[in-house]
């Protein structure tokens, strides 16, 4: 969720480009750790079904990095643990970087999506609303990555935008458009999700369901999640793919 780049505002794209520049202090740092892998090596892929190992490919942003957080990584290393103690030898592609709008995450990361993949989650979108992308433009390269990603043959995980709206690094003059955005953008990700049968996790009104979302959930960044919301996102993925895993 780098929340910058022509996304989230023209104004609000300036803004909240400085302060989404996701930290982009922080950003150098970040841009080693995404597109990392780690698990198996380089060793043969084994061939798909239950006996072979769970492959968890990540497809997001700087949240999907960990931006953010102090201990414990982000939301895609606290989903892989869970992954990885239910299923002993699965392994993590995490091609998350900072910055990635939809349109870069179908360009850039879902080519290199791994043949033998299980699962894959999808969170982009925040710098999308974030930036200068308009909704039509959005809808369209969203519906296209979950479809295609669905054609691999993955298990895919979509993730609606979670609410913005609670994250003190937005100026409050530009919190009525962010949100108005945000309520938009995630009505094209429930539809792009229906039409091509993943499953849907909503961190936008989960999130809401909680009190504390607006205080401790954020980074002191204001804009990423804590170890806290990264925590409460990797809980809110994992309670909907635990059962898709079957008996793997």
């Amino acid at each position: 969720m780098k929340l910058t780049r022509t996304s989230f505002i023209p104004q609000v794209a300036r803004g909240a480009r400085a302060c989404l520049a996701l930290a982009l202090l922080a950003c150098a740092a970040c841009a080693q750790l995404g597109g990392s892998t780690r698990g198996e090596g380089n060793s043969p892929r084994p061939p798909r079904g239950n006996g072979a190992p769970l492959v968890y490919v990540a497809i997001g942003d700087s949240t999907g990095i960990g931006l953010g957080a102090r201990n414990g990584g982000g939301y895609v290393e606290r989903l892989f643990e869970k992954m990885r103690a239910a299923s002993p030898g699965a392994r993590l592609v995490n091609l998350s970087r900072v910055g990635a709008a939809t349109a870069d995450a179908l360009q850039q990361q879902l080519p290199r999506v791994p043949a033998d993949a299980t699962i894959i989650t999808v969170g982009v979108g925040a710098n999308d609303v974030m930036g200068e992308v308009d909704e039509e433009s959005f809808a369209n390269a969203y519906e296209s990555l979950v479809a295609k990603a669905r054609q691999t043959g993955a298990s895919v995980v979509a993730m609606t935008i979670p609410d913005l709206n609670a994250a003190h690094g937005i100026p409050p003059p530009r919190r009525a458009v962010v949100a108005s955005r945000v309520e938009k953008f995630n009505r094209r990700i429930e539809e792009a999700a229906a039409r091509s049968g993943i499953l849907l996790v909503d961190l936008y009104r989960a999130g809401g369901k909680k009190p504390e979302v607006g205080s401790n959930f954020f980074s002191p960044d204001g804009l990423h999640p804590s170890d806290e919301g990264y925590a409460f996102w990797a809980g809110a993925l994992w309670e909907k793919i635990e059962p898709a895993l079957g008996g793997r």
